[in-house]
């Protein structure tokens, strides 16, 4: 993440930097331990989160 952050800052004086911040908080979103799609904050548990390992970039890419 740092390094998505570090890359978009250098783009602060164009026209498009917010729609790169707007993309970088809804990977922020994906990728954070906390269960999707559910009313109050909840992490994710144990198990699940040995399992969690989203790839970061591609998100990004993709938001």
């Amino acid at each position: 993440m740092g390094k998505i952050r570090t890359a978009i800052k250098e783009y602060q004086d164009r026209d498009f930097y917010e729609l790169l911040l707007v993309a970088f908080s809804q990977t922020i979103r994906e990728v954070s331990n906390n269960k999707k799609e559910e009313f109050k904050r909840y992490s994710l548990s144990e198990k699940e989160l040995s399992k969690f390992n989203p790839d970061v970039f591609c998100l990004y890419l993709t938001s």
